[in-house]
């Protein structure tokens, strides 16, 4: 982030002072500090949305989390949400609605 791209606005409202703050604090102790190279990132969402180069022939993605930083993070949360789920299928699965012996669907 170039610290001419980096605008902080005041909060529209004094309940949110904190918040805007806080963020504004994050945002400006990131500023070039990231792990990543902004420039990279720029040129990779550009193909994205264009669907070129790298984008070719890829459907486009709902989030495109870039570094590997990030692509760590998330793989550990989905495990840590996959392991909730094994632990916890048996309670997960026994809200099925049954009527006259069979599974319901509204469709």
């Amino acid at each position: 982030m170039h610290s001419n791209n980096v605008k902080a606005l005041p909060p529209v409202t004094d309940d949110y002072a904190n918040v805007s703050k806080a963020v504004g604090g994050f945002v400006a102790g990131m500023n070039g500090n990231q792990p990543g190279d902004p420039n990279k990132a720029a040129g990779i969402m550009n193909n994205v949305v264009k669907g070129e180069d790298i984008a070719i022939e890829k459907p486009m993605p709902e989030r495109l989390p870039l570094g590997p930083d990030v692509l760590r993070i998330i793989r550990k949360k989905c495990t840590e949400t996959l392991e909730i789920y094994q632990n916890w299928e048996s309670v997960i699965a026994g809200t099925i609605l049954m009527r006259e012996g069979k599974i319901w669907t509204s469709g």
